[in-house]
């Protein structure tokens, strides 16, 4: 998938292959720049105008959603996948009572809802996501609600034509650390009573450890690093991975960082594209791409350390003690649960 302009090429997606299971949260992390949200308006077909996607294939239901005319697509997007926004204060309408909003959304599952069972149908929604007083907090504007409950409204909006696919597009990241933990178990208890699949994007890897069953780490376009939580979390594997969680607060120590930029995506990248910054990168990282190798059955990893014949790379010590006091706390808080698998 490309940006143009002009004469210019910006290449954001340069070849992903992602897999999303039914009943699932596929979180989708990396440094801003890497192409997440990108990915995620690819599959949705809303792409700004000077976008193009030149090759893949987007499969939902059987369909190569790439291929859908407008027409068909509208009858997937926002009906069997719909997207909860980043910042629901733009997404949201200013001059229209947020209940009206929702009902609309409920329109456009059909026609066979009258006007009263499109409000009554609203209002249950807002009580879903947590909506104190939702019948007469209906018919107030965007203004009159809190971050939080604004960005309940738009959960309940995407809701409205009860779609299968959720994708959730940083929707915590103007959120406090409190409001952030109810939008979460919201999204959580959502996905496991309506059975949704959620595509979850974020830079934040303590979102990620709370709300994810799989993730996806992206980095200059690519998957780099794919596992079950546990795996990516315990046991990461990728140098780019390594530093993202490296440069998390500890509360001890040093902020670690990770030495300059993302590539410029005008210019082609050979090798991979994380070797300049890397060191760990060896001759080969600057002149071919590396494929992924099995680390498990479920976690793979896109780096030529995991060649038979690289040279042995152990985990950054500082990332090591970092995952030990993750362990030891979740054993804390879990106790025997968490000891016994």
């Amino acid at each position: 998938m490309s940006f143009f302009d002009g004469s210019s090429e910006l290449r954001a997606i340069r070849g992903i292959d992602l897999e999303l299971n039914e009943g699932e949260v596929l979180a989708l992390v990396g440094e801003s720049g890497s192409g997440k949200s990108v990915t995620s308006k690819a599959i949705l077909g809303i792409l700004p105008h000077n976008a193009r996607v030149i090759s893949g294939e987007v499969m939902y239901g059987g369909r190569n959603l790439l291929s859908l005319g407008e027409s068909e697509l509208m009858r997937v997007r926002g009906r069997e996948i719909a997207m909860v926004p980043q910042d629901p204060f733009l997404s949201l309408d200013p001059i229209c009572r947020v209940g009206y909003q929702i009902a609309e959304s409920v329109a456009s599952e059909g026609s066979r809802y009258s006007r009263e069972e499109r409000r009554r149908r609203a209002v249950s929604l807002m009580h879903e996501v947590g909506i104190v007083d939702a019948e007469k907090r209906y018919y107030d504007y965007p203004f009159r609600f809190s971050g939080g409950m604004r960005q309940r409204i738009a959960i309940a909006a995407a809701l409205a034509t009860s779609p299968r696919v959720l994708i959730c597009d940083e929707p915590t990241t103007a959120l406090d650390v409190t409001i952030e933990a109810q939008i979460l178990d919201l999204i959580e208890s959502l996905k496991r009573e309506r059975g949704l699949s959620v595509i979850f994007i974020t830079h934040d890897l303590g979102v990620v450890a709370r709300i994810a069953d799989r993730v996806a780490v992206m980095y200059a376009g690519k998957i780099v690093e794919v596992g079950k939580v546990d795996e990516v979390f315990y046991n990461p594997k990728h140098p780019y991975t390594w530093a993202l969680m490296s440069s998390v607060p500890s509360g001890s120590g040093r902020l670690a960082t990770i030495p300059g930029g993302v590539p410029d995506m005008k210019k082609p990248i050979t090798g991979d594209a994380f070797a300049p910054r890397s060191e760990y990168a060896m001759k080969i990282d600057y002149l071919i791409e590396p494929p992924f190798f099995d680390i498990s059955e479920t976690h793979k990893v896109a780096s030529w350390l995991y060649h038979p014949d690289a040279p042995k790379s152990d985990i950054p010590k500082r990332l090591s003690e970092i995952i030990e006091g993750r362990r030891g706390e979740r054993e804390r808080i879990c106790g025997d649960e968490y000891r016994e698998g």
